[in-house]
């Protein structure tokens, strides 16, 4: 079997299985050393073989079948994903992979924080909320202003009341109804 042009050597099959605790053909078989990830759903043991570092559940199914998967997807019967029992795994597409996902309701919807990938919190997406509900009534407030400002200028108030403008000049300027407080 060859790996990106390399040839897989029995000394690295055997380094590959000396990693996994191997059960009976019923039970997982897990891997026991690195992995890809810790988080949930990327809990996958990763090998380096011939220079590149592949998913170990890819290698086992390869080892079984005698010809290297490559980056297809590898299914787990068991939806264990740091098992390496041949006899759980089969090949598949991405679609495939989803398709049985989905049917076994095991599919991982994080949310917010819970995403692997997640640069915020829920408490200061809370806080962008409040700030962005303020700026709304900000804004809002801000129109009400400019349209009020626009009705009430002195030549719209005094057309408004039907007197003159300079009527209102003088309302204004405090030299006229001043007993009016």
């Amino acid at each position: 079997m060859t790996i990106n042009g390399k040839t897989v050597l029995q000394k690295d099959i055997d380094r590959f299985w000396s990693r996994v605790d191997i059960g009976s053909e019923e039970e997982c078989w897990e891997w026991q050393a690195g992995k890809n990830s810790t988080k949930k759903g990327f809990n996958y043991g990763i090998f380096w073989i011939c220079g590149t570092g592949i998913l170990t559940h890819r290698l086992a199914l390869s080892f079984h079948l005698g010809e290297f998967v490559g980056v297809r997807d590898t299914m787990h019967s068991c939806d264990n994903p740091p098992c390496c029992n041949p006899f759980h795994l089969s090949p598949g597409t991405h679609l495939d992979n989803m398709r049985d996902m989905n049917q076994k309701g095991r599919r991982i919807c994080e949310k917010g924080e819970e995403r692997y990938n997640s640069k915020l919190t829920n408490e200061k997406v809370r806080e962008i909320k409040r700030l962005l509900q303020n700026h709304q009534v900000y804004a809002k407030q801000l129109v009400d202003l400019k349209r009020k400002l626009k009705t009430t200028t002195k030549e719209a108030i005094a057309k408004e009341y039907g007197v003159d403008s300079a009527v209102i000049l003088l309302i204004s300027r405090g030299e006229a109804w001043r007993h009016i407080v």
